[in-house]
Order: structure tokens, then sequence, then C-alpha cells
């Protein structure tokens, strides 16, 4: 009998036992080993020395009150308006002190990333299709089945013998067997023991597979079911939050904004602390552990019955049948599973997701930095030569002897340093060349980077992550992702076209490398020309000047040099930066599509709910609410207007006119003296910026189309079609300037030109006709129509005649403006031989337009509008080029928070250098305003030489005009007739106004103790008081404040 029993267990419950051994295995090298393989590499990136370490509680704590005082102190100053150094549109700043990310911190970031992605996401997925859910379903459908064809494998009967404790009470006996055991005792032959029965133990053991093996296995495998999906719950948990608090800084990390960087690498380091604890938690929690104890106490008790029914099988009272074909019904575990199962395919499905995503980030990185790199290698193999020219510079500049006089350091640089400069064009290569390059390689980037977003799966279909944090397994809803679309609207083709673009613009390194090495022998061959002018000039001091402008030019071009490359890896890693910020965005756009679903829903619920409140209250208490809003809205403004009113008295009680008008003086003082600044700075910098007129081209800025104006009119006059012109502007605008240009240009052509420039007032014919004679080469003629007849006679004359600052041609009084419109007739008469331009001031020429209008239409105007922004950018800028020296902006150290706060905001040096260049020329326009002369000398002050490499260029401080608001009406219109004429001096002044001589003096000498006039030239010796207003010297504005001078007039309709 216990041979018998022994198979019939074996039967039943040996598929069972094997299956928990093979589950056991399967579980430890599947996802229990990569779930530890995972925790390992995990933790491993965790431990990297540069990763960012969690900040220590009292750390916490000092910077929650930091921010909590800022907070009150911005609530404050909000409150009151009075916030230190702030802009009107600029708000409040943090106190935050900035946190930058270190390069090694954001190399382990990066490794960090990369390990989640390929060390723990990538092989914990394949064990999650199928799942262990679905592993145990499967399991035990082939378990069943191979048990069942054991048993039905027995033999159908089988002849053993009673035992003597058959029909005993057993604790395993069911009721009716309870009842009809001592019925047999009585009755059956199985009271006598040892007689023998035919067993029916097929039927036996059929039956008490289907009926007792399977029911209790497939409830004990519902409940390890539920313990796994509970377990992949929280696991799917734990990657939910790891992905809520981790995932977009990870995305961020490669381009964080301004100071973020650091609060973005300790979130996303804490939310990975908090997943390698979770993960070693769940892992010493994983359902299997202890399966094979569970299966063998129930398999004991199952084998407890199997004996008991075996015992009495065969009497009258049990008698099995074989049910043959049956299976034993497995649907409701199967309906169970199916429910958990997908669960686990939906997690798979986020851990898929959360793959793609980081995968997305490291193939567009890779993609960026190959392409950075192959530019590098392909368009810029010989650009760090520039490095050793700039050595090889240095090492010659320190074999000059300085002391042997400014003639012996010419020479050498001339024989010896020039020569190193000259290869160092040829080591860029041509934008041509690069061009078609870097084209090719941005669009085999953007074709790399479609085929990492083709590689993002299309639709998923994930669990609710509210659901699966609820811990309800029963009920929890689905959300299908459709992925690839998202992809597709995240990163459209707008973005995918700006990151062309910016690779593109690679060619711009190229370019802006080769523009400054083009300029270098430029401006050393200025320094030399500079240095042998003052040597020519023979003063005491010629040799040592000459000697510091080349040797200081040499060194300019070595650090230009150095620059340039410096500057090509700035333009270089901002376009790399700006790769990253697409691919970043394009990211985080991603994230926000996917968690538009349930923000949107929550948004709804938000607003239905408030919509609800907001008509309960119209129809409730309507009317009442809307008074009281009412009356809140003007006590708030009336208390606005008295903290205005009462902060502006107290600003005047502290100030107060007389410190404004003696700080506004103190500036045009300044202005008055500049001379006295300018003298102290470099010899380049003081012929670089000199407040005379200039005739070099390159360094006449934003006169580009009046230039082509009268180059056009004088080829229309070589072609016999011409008129004679003039230009016409304020006073400092560039008039002379734009002559010399265009009279360099004309005389380069081969013509001749003839120039008389007038410094002082001219009232008769006869004086106007002589210096007319000299220029033209006649005698000394004595009226226009000598001067006309000799034009005509002569053999030789000069094919462009140039006559600058006519306004002193004319005086405001009855027939000033007869010489002049005589003039305007000879120009007329003489244009067939010769091309005449005259330069006048723009309000001298409205009078003289309106009183001479005929003389007018004889000849053609050009007009010199003020400069634009840009143009005196351009102009200063070229300037700076030409001297050599890399220019720096200096960071704004107090105010100016808005600024600051884009600096922060700025991801590389470049970007930075570009704010602050374009904050420093806005703050110049506004403290200039169109007077480039202004500009020049506020640039000038600007500038600290010998702070570091090149100039450091602080910002402008704008100038106080405010002492013109107290000029009286005389002294306003007395600067407007200086204006009209240039310059003027006691006696003309005395004509103009019809005034006594003492009247004149007294406003000459008002607006001279105000520094608004000065001399032209005065007398100088001993006895000579220069402080005194002195009959028959010429007087003029300041040249630095004529552009002031007539925004005040036009401001009070005095000129227009």
């Amino acid at each position: 009998m216990e041979d018998v029993t022994r198979h019939a267990i074996s039967a039943c419950h040996r598929a069972f036992e094997q299956e928990a051994a093979e589950l056991e295995e399967h579980f430890r090298n599947g996802i229990v080993a990569a779930l530890r393989n995972g925790i390992e590499r995990h933790r491993a990136a965790l431990e990297v020395e540069a990763f960012p370490s969690p900040t220590p509680p009292d750390r916490e704590e000092e910077t929650v009150s930091a921010s909590s005082a800022a907070d009150a102190r911005e609530e404050a100053d909000d409150t009151t308006g009075t916030g230190p150094d702030r802009d009107e549109d600029e708000p409040p700043e943090s106190s935050q002190e900035e946190s930058p990310l270190d390069p090694a911190t954001l190399e382990a970031l990066l490794a960090y990333r990369h390990a989640v992605m390929s060390q723990v996401l990538e092989p914990l997925r394949p064990h999650l299709t199928p799942g262990p859910v679905a592993t145990l379903v499967d399991s035990f459908g082939q378990t069943v089945g191979s048990a069942l064809s054991s048993c039905r494998a027995l033999p159908e009967h089988v002849e053993v013998p009673w035992t003597s404790d058959a029909l005993a009470p057993k604790s395993t006996d069911n009721r009716a067997r309870r009842l009809a055991k001592p019925l047999a005792r009585v009755l059956s032959s199985a009271r006598k023991a040892g007689s023998p029965r035919p067993v029916p133990l097929r039927a036996v053991a059929t039956r008490h597979f289907g009926r007792v093996v399977v029911p209790t296995e497939m409830s004990a495998r519902i409940e390890a079911c539920e313990a796994w999906a509970e377990w992949t719950r929280q696991l799917e948990v734990a990657w939910i939050a790891w992905a809520e608090q981790a995932l977009e800084p990870l995305t961020r990390i490669e381009v964080p904004d301004g100071d973020a960087g650091r609060e973005v690498a300790e979130s996303a380091a804490a939310a990975a602390r908090t997943l390698q604890a979770r993960l070693e938690q769940l892992a010493s929690e994983m359902p299997a552990a202890g399966a094979g104890e569970a299966i063998g106490a129930r398999l004991q008790a199952s084998s407890t019955t199997l004996s008991d029914d075996l015992a009495v099988a065969g009497s009258f009272f049990f008698r099995p049948r074989d049910p043959g074909g049956d299976r034993p019904d497995l649907r409701h575990l199967r309906k169970s599973s199916e429910r958990l199962s997908t669960l686990e395919v939906r997690f798979e499905g986020r851990l898929r997701m959360y793959f793609g995503l980081l995968a997305l980030l490291t193939g567009t990185a890779s993609v960026r930095e190959r392409l950075v790199e192959r530019f590098r290698k392909e368009c810029l193999p010989s650009a760090r030569g520039l490095l050793d020219i700039a050595d090889q510079l240095e090492e010659a500049l320190g074999s000059v002897d300085v002391s042997a006089g400014g003639r012996a350091v010419l020479d050498r640089v001339t024989e010896e340093i020039t020569p190193i400069l000259e290869p160092a064009v040829s080591l860029v290569p041509p934008l041509s060349e690069v061009e078609p390059i870097v084209s090719a390689r941005a669009v085999e980037m953007v074709d790399a980077w479609y085929g990492v977003l083709r590689q993002m799966p299309d639709t998923l279909v994930l669990n609710s992550a509210e659901g699966r944090k609820g811990g309800r397994l029963r009920k929890v809803e689905a959300r299908t992702v459709p992925l690839q679309q998202f992809v597709r609207q995240s990163f459209d083709a707008l973005r995918v076209e700006r990151a062309r673009a910016a690779a593109t613009r690679l060619t711009v390194v190229l370019e802006e490398l080769r523009h400054a090495v083009v300029e270098l022998p430029e401006a050393l061959a200025y320094a030399s020309e500079a240095a042998e002018k003052e040597l020519e000039a023979e003063a005491d001091d010629a040799e040592e000047r000459a000697s510091s402008l080349v040797t200081d030019a040499v060194r300019n071009v070595m650090d230009s040099l150095r620059s340039a490359v410096q500057d090509a890896d700035l333009v270089i890693e901002d376009v790399r930066l700006t790769l990253a910020t697409e691919s970043r965005d394009g990211a985080i756009s991603l994230l926000d599509r996917i968690r538009a679903g349930l923000m949107q829903a929550q948004l709804l619920r938000a607003q239905s709910r408030v919509a609800t409140i907001r008509v309960w209250i119209n129809e409730n208490w309507g009317p009442p609410v809307d008074r009281a809003a009412r009356r809140l809205r003007r006590r708030a403004v009336w208390l606005r207007r008295l903290a205005t009113r009462h902060l502006r008295r107290g600003a005047e009680i502290v100030s107060g006119p007389a410190g404004e008008q003696a700080a506004s003086a103190q500036s045009v003082k300044l202005l008055a003296e500049s001379e006295a600044v300018t003298s102290q700075l470099p010899l380049v910098y003081q012929r670089l910026f000199t407040f005379d007129a200039v005739s070099d081209p390159a360094l006449l800025a934003g006169r580009g189309s009046e230039l082509a104006d009268l180059k056009g009119r004088w080829g229309r006059w070589q072609e016999g079609d011409g008129v004679p012109i003039i230009v016409k502007g304020r006073q400092g605008s560039g008039i002379s300037s734009l002559l010399n240009v265009f009279s360099a240009q004309v005389e380069a052509e081969g013509s001749s030109v003839a120039r008389v420039e007038l410094t002082e007032r001219v009232s008769t014919e006869a004086r106007i006709a002589q210096l007319l004679s000299d220029a033209l080469g006649f005698p000394s003629f004595e009226s226009f129509d000598e001067i006309a007849e000799g034009i005509f006679d002569a053999a030789d004359l000069p094919d462009l005649v140039v006559l600058d600052n006519l306004e002193h041609l004319y005086l405001r009084v009855p027939g000033g403006t007869d010489l002049l419109e005589r003039l305007l007739t000879l120009m007329s008469e003489a244009e067939p031989r010769s091309l005449w331009v005259g330069g006048i001031a723009a309000s001298a020429w409205q009078l003289v337009a309106t009183a001479e209008a005929t003389a007018v239409t004889q000849v053609a105007v050009v007009d010199l509008s003020p400069l634009s922004p840009s143009a005196v950018r351009d102009a200063i800028t070229v300037r700076y080029r030409r001297s050599g020296l890399p220019v720096r902006f200096e960071e704004p150290k107090g105010g100016r928070s808005l600024l600051r706060r884009k600096l922060r905001r700025a991801r590389t040096a470049e970007a930075k250098r570009k704010l602050l260049q374009e904050d420093f020329f806005e703050q110049l326009q506004r403290a200039s305003g169109s007077n480039l002369r202004l500009a020049y000398f506020q640039c000038l002050r600007s500038s600290e030489f010998g702070a570091g490499e090149g100039v450091l260029m602080k910002p402008p401080v704008r100038p106080d005009f405010s002492v013109l608001d107290t000029l009286t009406l005389t002294q306003n219109f007395t600067l407007k007739a200086f204006l009209e004429h240039r310059t003027m001096t006691l006696e003309e002044h005395d004509r103009i106004f019809r005034v006594e001589r003492y009247e004149s003096y007294q406003i000459f000498e008002s607006l001279a103790n105000r520094h608004l006039i000065t001399p032209v030239w005065r007398p100088t010796g001993p006895g000579t008081d220069r402080s005194r207003v002195v009959e028959g010297v010429r007087y003029q504005v300041q040249p630095l404040l004529t552009g002031a001078v007539f925004s005040h007039l036009a401001g009070r309709n005095i000129v227009h």
C-alpha cells in the first residue's frame, strides 16, 4: 500500500515540486539578477567622487532662511517702490548666491544618466515582458498539464490488502465519511485486515488532483501573482517618483539656466539616492524568496489527504469515477492574472519610455559632439598655429633693445617681426572652402538626429500614475501615450531647422577668425606709420614715443592672436550649447506633452470648481462683493499716489536743486576739459579717437550711403551731367570727415582736388576771392567775376573744389546772406570745369534757403542725418580693432538686477560678452545721443588700460546737462546763434542782436563761466588771463556739447 500511495503522490505532486525549483532558478537568474545588478551599477554611479553630495541640514536651513529674508525684502521693496538700484521694468532679484556647476560634476551626472539608461533600465525591461505574473500563470498551466498526464498514466486498478487502520477516524474525513466508517466496520469486508481489494488508483489520483491539488495551488498561485503585482507596483512607483524629480533635471543638466546648475544637480542627485534606497529595499522584499518552503507545506497536507483517500478507496462508500479527458478549470486564475499581467506590460512600457527619453538625450548629445569634433578636425586643423605665431612674436619682441631708440626699434620690427605675422592669414582656411563642409556636416547631423528620434516607440499604454501610487491593484486606469506623435510635435521642423542653422553658424568661427587675423597686419602697419610720423616731427620725446607705439602694437597683435583663438573656441562652444539647448527644450516639451493629459484634467476640474464658487458668490453676494472690490481698488490707487508724492518730496529734500545744479556744472566742466583726460591715454588711442575730422575711409562709420551719393554725383559730373553739391548737417555730424574721405578717394583715382576751409568769419567778397585764388592757383583776384573769368580761361583746373564751413560766409544781419548767395551762383557757373562741393551747418542753411530761395535751387543738397546707435557702435568698434587690443566689458557689481539675471542665465562666455557689449552701447547711446565726439569721449573715459589683458570697458556715466535748464532766454538765443554761425566774436554778437558791447560781454562771460563756450584760439603769453572774455577772440560752443545744446534748444522750440 505504501508503494501505491507513493506513486500516486509522485504523479500528483512531483511536477509542482519541480516547477517551484525552476521558478526560483528563473527568477534568481532573471529579474532578481537584473535588479540586483542594476542596483550595483546604480550605486557605482552614485559613488563617483564628483557626484553631487546631499545638502547638509544646517545648510538647507540657512538657504531657507536667506530665501525667506530675501522674499521679505523684495515684498517690502515692491510695496514702497524703493528697491535698491532697481530699474522700472526690472523684477526683484533673489539674494541667493551663484552656484555654477563644475565640469567634473557635470561629467558625473552625464555618466549617471547613461548608466541608468544602459545598465539599469535596459537589462530590467526584458524581464517584464513577460513579467513575473505572466510567468507564474504560464508555468502553472504547463505544470497542471504535466501533472494531469502523470495521473492518467497510473494503472486503472491495483490489488492491495486492507490495512488494520483503514476505517479508523481521520482528521481529514468529511462528514459523510465520518458517518460511513462506523457502518463499514460492521458490514464491509474492510473490517478484515489483509483481505484483498481492488483500488481505482487512476480515478483516485485524478479526482484528488482536480479537487484538492489544483484548487490549492491555484489559490496559492493567485496570491503569488498578487504579491508580485504589488511588488512591481511599488517598483513602478519608485521609478515614477524618480522620473518626476530627476528626469527633467537630467534633461536640463547640460544647459542649466544661469546659476541653476547646482540646484538642478542636487535635485537629480537627491532623486538618485532615493531611488537607490528604494531599489535596495524592494530587492530584499521580492516575493520569490521562501516559495520552496510554502509549496512544500501545501504538498505535505495534500499528500495526507491523498493517502487517506487511497486507504478507503474501493469500499462501498468511496468509489470515485475517472473524469476522463476533463481538465481542471483555470479560468479564475487566468481572469485574475490577465489584469495583473497587463499592469506589468504597462510598467514595462513606462520603463521603455524612460529609456527612450534618456536614449534620445544621449543620442543627440553624441551627434552634437561628433559634429563639433569633425569641424575642428576638418576646418580648423592649423588654426592653433596662430598661438605659435604669437609665441614667436613674443620671443622676437623680447630680443628687441628698446633703449636703442625709436628708429632702431621701428627698423627691427619692420625687418624681423612683421614677416613672422605674414603666414597667419594662410593658417585660416577661406570661407569658400569651409562652407560646403559645414553645410554637409549640418545635413548629416540632422539626418542622424532624425534617426535618433525615429527609435522612440510609436504608442505606449501606461498605468495612470495616480492609480499606481494609490495602492489599488484592481482599479488602475490606463492611459495611451502616442509617443512618436509627441516626438514629432516636440522636435518639429522649426526646431530641427534651428539646430541645422546653429550648426551652419560654425562658419562664423572661420569668418570672425579670419577677419581678426587679416586686420592685425593693418594694425601693425598703422602703428609703424604713426611711429614714423612721430620721428619726422622731431620732438624731444619722439624716439621714446615711436618706440612705445611700435612695441605696444606688437604686444597688441600677440594678445589679439591669442584672443582670436579663444573667441573661436567660445563661438564653437556657443554653437554646441545652442544645439544642446534645442535638444533640451525638445525633450522638456516632450515631457510636458506626456504629462499634459493629467494636468489638463486637473486644471479642468479646478476651473470647474472655481467657476462653481464664483457663480454661487455672484448669485448670493454679487452686489456687496462688487462694491467692496471697487472700494479696495480706489483705496489702492490713493495709497500709491500718496507714497509716490512723499517719496518725491523726500528726494527733493535730500538732493535739492542746488545739489543737482552743482553736479550738472561739474559734468559740463569735465567735458570742457576733455583734453586733460585724453592726454593720459596711450598714443595709439589718442590718434584713433581724435576729435578732429578723419580721412581714413575705414574710420568713417555710418556714412556709407552719403559717401555713395557723393561718388555717384562725381561720376555723373565726369559724364557731363553734374551740379554743385552742398553737404549740410548738425555740428559734429561728420561733414568735414565726409568731405575728407570723399576728397581722398577722388585723389586716389588720379583727379586733382582743391580745398578751402573757412576757420573765421569772411565778410567781404575780396577776402573769399583771395582764398579761392590761392586754392585754384590764380593771381590774387578780388571779385567773383574775376574768379569766373579765370576759371573759363585756365588751361588746368582742379577737378574737385571743396569748401568747408560755409556758415562763416553768413551773418544773421540785413544782407548777411548776400555773399553766400553770390558764391552759390559762382559754383553753378563754374560747374562745367570743376565739381564744387560745400559743407555748411544745417541751421545756417535753413536760413539761407529761406532768404535766397533762387540761389539754393542751383545746387543739390546731401543731408547728414544724426548717426544711428548701430553706426556709433561700428565707429567705435572699428577703432578698437585698429588698436589691436582685445576689449572686455565689466560686469555690473550692484544694481542692474535684470542685466545680472541675464548674465547668470548666459550659457557661455561669448554670450555674456555679447550681453555686456549690447548693454554698454545702449548706455553709451543714452549718454551721448547722436554726438559722435561725445560718444568717443565717453568711451575713452570708460576705458581702463592695464587691467588684465586688453582694455576693460566700464559702464559709461551719463552726463547731467540740467544746467542748461537754468539759462535765460537771451542766453538760449545766443547759443542758437553759435550753432548757426559756428563761431562768433563780441563784435558779431553786437551786430546780430543789436546790443551794446557790455551786454554781449556779460552774455559771453556767463556762458564761458558755465563752460558752454570756448575760444577757438586766443593769444597766449605773460599776463594773459584765460578766464576772461577777450575782444577779437572767436568763440564756439564746446565741441562735446553741441548735441546737448541742440537738444536743449529744440526742446524749447528755439531751433527746429
